[in-house]
């Protein structure tokens, strides 16, 4: 069995959507001769921590958690926001912010080069290159964002010419929030800069849609894969669907200002006051901005909306199955085509029908669509969206919960394959950099 050592600055206790991709790989890699190894943060700066997760490592998996240099406590009362949102990356609200808050926005996007995680480097560094030195390693991943592990792997591969994946889940200077930072344009095209670095001297690079493989190709020569995130299957055999007296269209996850689906509030808004809808409850499970609360409070929805905050990952699962309607948002920006929300996947092995706002021939509609699970509207298509949401209510009435009968591709998505695509990928930098090494010798 060969082994990888997988750098990742979110491991459990961290929470939150990001971790489930690298918590799964290190789950199933050992099913196809793949030993990983988990270089991480002791006592890391987490926008969410859910202790329920440490149960779901495996016994046998070896974690190393190294100390970091954490600016987010100084960032924290200087700025005068809780430390948990100073963790937080990109969360950008409408709401208005202090002076002290806009000069700590600044010294983060311009000091702390790629992010404010840069501080764990050099211990990161030193424990890998400390355990390269002691045990066989034949391969490297590394998991961002934040993008500065991956200047870790880099730092390693250059080192010991061990084989290198740099696995993105978020575009880096496409992301969304990438330009609305203060920064100044010779930091700028310093992103650009160790962006190219990576893709370029990785010796693969997997990232989780087809569009933002493109995004990548077309900056950097390099084999590139797509490794979808997905869902557990081991997760999903104890849900139950429970029988409801209310139509309940859930949202599970962060609803950020960026997300805020007017749309859907007005769509809403029309089918109580207008159309008479009666039985009809909201739930937002997650953190939910200012900005949103605004929203649903103007068009007098606050009686029919819940406002969940965060829960640990099984218990939101749970309300899954409570639910009659999913609800997807992709925020509007450039790259949004490639956006793939984690939880569609969820959402998809949880049988319900999902309701999606965002781009409606981007790659999470695509899924949808081939996995017969539900539709995505395009956000100013409010008529279209009122609709959908009729038809599901008439569903529900009729049958008072619908389980949809899902494509077999759905299955496509399974951490587990997901996983099996990550090992092959694996084999073939194992064997490329194997066959380099011999050639060169």
């Amino acid at each position: 069995m060969k082994k990888v050592l997988i750098i990742s600055y979110y491991f459990p206790p961290a929470g939150g959507p990001g971790v489930q991709r690298v918590l799964k790989f290190v789950k199933y890699l050992r099913d196809y001769n793949w030993e990983p190894v988990v270089l991480t943060v002791d006592k890391g700066a987490f926008p969410n921590v859910d202790e329920s997760l440490i149960s779901e490592i495996p016994p046998e998996i070896k974690i190393i958690r190294t100390k970091t240099l954490n600016p987010f406590g100084i960032y924290a009362k200087f700025s005068g926001v809780k430390e948990h949102k100073a963790a937080s990356v990109g969360l950008l609200t409408e709401r208005k912010i202090s002076v002290r808050e806009k000069i700590s926005r600044w010294i983060r996007a311009n000091v702390f080069i790629p992010d404010a995680r840069i501080g764990w480097y050099p211990y990161a560094v030193r424990a890998g290159l400390r355990y390269i030195d002691a045990y066989r390693v034949d391969a490297i991943i590394t998991s961002g964002p934040p993008h500065s592990v991956h200047l870790i792997g880099l730092k390693l591969h250059k080192k010991t010419n061990i084989p290198w994946i740099a696995d993105f889940r978020d575009p880096w200077t496409d992301i969304s929030y990438f330009n609305d930072l203060p920064m100044t344009r010779f930091v700028q095209r310093n992103h650009h800069r160790l962006e190219r670095k990576v893709l370029t001297a990785a010796s693969a690079v997997s990232t989780v849609s087809p569009s933002w493989k493109n995004i990548f190709q077309l900056k950097a020569g390099n084999h590139y894969e797509v490794i979808y995130n997905g869902y557990d299957e081991s997760d999903f055999g104890n849900l139950k669907i429970k029988k409801r007296d209310k139509f309940i269209i859930a949202h599970i996850g962060n609803l950020y200002a960026s997300r805020n689906p007017e749309n859907f509030w007005e769509a809403l808004r029309l089918l109580i006051f207008q159309h008479n809808m009666t039985g009809i409850e909201v739930r937002l499970i997650g953190n939910v901005d200012a900005a949103v609360r605004t929203a649903i409070s103007k068009r007098s929805l606050d009686e029919f909306v819940s406002i969940i905050p965060y829960l640990p990952y099984k218990e939101a699962l749970a309300h899954m199955g409570d639910s009659s309607l999913l609800l997807l948002i992709i925020e509007p920006w450039e790259a949004a085509g490639g956006m793939i929300p984690g939880k569609l996947y969820e959402y998809l092995a949880s049988r319900r029908p999902v309701l999606g706002i965002g781009p409606a021939n981007g790659d999470a509609a695509n899924i949808l669509y081939e996995c017969n699970a539900g539709t995505m509207f395009d956000r100013e298509n409010t008529h279209k969206i009122i609709g959908y949401i009729q038809h599901n209510y008439r569903m529900w009435k009729e049958k008072e919960n619908v389980q949809l009968e899902h494509s077999p591709n759905v299955r496509l998505y399974s951490r587990k394959e997901q996983t099996c695509k990550l090992a092959e990928l694996l084999n073939r930098s194992y064997e490329q950099t194997k066959k380099t090494t011999t050639t060169t010798a």
